[in-house]
């Protein structure tokens, strides 16, 4: 069982980094806009408006995210210098600032939910995690218990993957119109991407470039 003092000391780097990726480079997030916006006809208005300059801005950095061999500075600058984001970009930088910072066991990945036995489905949400677990390609991930600790910048929290899935069912279930009404018997598994080949000299070069990233001791 893990006291209170120490689930502070593990979960203190985390928490730090979630909050650092979600502040250090001002952003417009489109989809956190639309949770707190509201539905109104004027509100909706202005939605739209913000959805066709944000999207436009977005998609057009993504193209370039996806094509390049590395994403890692793409990410980057479309929340510094472009000024867009959501929970791909942000979780993506909390990767980097993890392994700027010495991480090797932090990743990125997708949240697919499913109910009882049926057919699982995307959240349409990415988070950053972190875990000792073997995540190769050939092996179902899932965390249960205290595999793992779950950061998301989106939501601005870090903490033990399985305290995040019950507060995915709980607290922040307003933000995710994808989970159904009833959710008692739902279940959670990260799909972690394995498409981005990270070595240390990436990793150097973005310490030099992007100096704010590495953290305070």
């Amino acid at each position: 069982m893990i006291s209170f003092e120490g689930r502070n000391q593990i979960l203190k780097q985390p928490d730090v980094v979630a909050r650092k990726a979600h502040n250090i480079y001002p952003h417009l997030s489109m989809s956190r806009i639309e949770c707190l916006i509201g539905t109104d006809f004027y509100k909706k208005q202005l939605s739209n408006n913000l959805r066709m300059n944000v999207w436009s801005r977005l998609s057009s950095m993504r193209d370039k995210m996806f094509g390049a061999k590395n994403e890692m500075p793409v990410v980057i600058e479309a929340l510094k210098n472009k000024k867009v984001g959501n929970c791909y970009e942000e979780a993506k930088l909390a990767e980097i600032i993890g392994r700027v910072n010495g991480r090797n066991d932090i990743n990125t990945g997708r949240i697919f939910f499913s109910r009882g036995g049926s057919k699982e489905r995307t959240l349409d949400h990415v988070v950053a995690f972190i875990t000792v677990k073997d995540i190769s390609s050939k092996n179902i991930f899932s965390m249960k218990n205290k595999e793992g600790i779950v950061i998301d910048p989106w939501l601005n929290v870090a903490d033990f993957a399985s305290e995040y899935f019950t507060k995915l069912k709980t607290v922040f279930k307003p933000f995710f119109d994808r989970l159904p009404y009833n959710i008692e018997d739902i279940t959670f598994r990260i799909e972690p991407y394995l498409d981005e080949k990270v070595d240390n000299k990436l990793i150097d070069e973005l310490k030099q470039k992007f100096p704010e990233l590495i953290l305070k001791k």
